[in-house]
């Protein structure tokens, strides 16, 4: 597919220099891949930073695939169901008011600024889900009934982080062929 552009929202207490974004890359040399530095510590500085970057980076020419990992799941479902752009969450925190708490005041996290941010999911919005199963941040389970209406891959040997692409490329294939439908 040509014109393949991902847009990454790293996790909580990352950099747009993140792990996942890299593997993307190399992955899929011929695709864009935009990562941006956020505020994770804040829902309306990261909306606000996240709303101009994808703005000023992304065509309407292009194929967009949101991905975003942990908290980033959270700002990628956001944004895929306000823009109806397809998503690939990776152990996505979708309730970051209540999980960040344990971050919070030592890390300064406003938490209370995330539920502003919470929308209904929309179907008619591809997204694919990727669980690792050793998850030691967000149990795989967490989450797994609202997703349960996607196509969940649980990854049996895969924690928290991505370490190697094999564990999200066929989430990311199957939103790029269209398997979905």
């Amino acid at each position: 597919m040509d014109n393949v552009t991902f847009f990454y929202f790293h996790g909580f207490a990352s950099s747009g220099n993140s792990r996942t974004a890299e593997l993307l890359r190399e992955a899929y040399p011929n695709a864009k891949v935009i990562s941006p530095t956020y505020n994770t510590r804040n829902a309306h500085e990261a909306v606000k930073t996240l709303s101009r970057e994808i703005a000023e980076n992304i065509s309407s020419k292009d194929f967009v695939v949101f991905v975003g990992t942990s908290l980033g799941g959270f700002f990628a479902n956001f944004f895929s169901n306000k823009m109806l752009i397809p998503s690939v969450l990776i152990n996505p925190c979708l309730d970051p008011g209540k999980l960040l708490q344990k971050h919070n005041p030592e890390h300064g996290v406003d938490c209370d600024s995330f539920y502003r941010y919470y929308l209904e999911d929309l179907l008619s919005v591809p997204k694919t889900v990727v669980l690792g199963r050793e998850d030691e941040v967000i149990p795989y389970n967490t989450f797994l009934d609202r997703l349960s209406k996607y196509h969940v891959f649980i990854k049996e040997n895969m924690g928290h982080r991505v370490s190697n692409i094999a564990e999200i490329k066929d989430a990311v294939d199957e939103i790029l062929n269209n398997s979905y439908l």
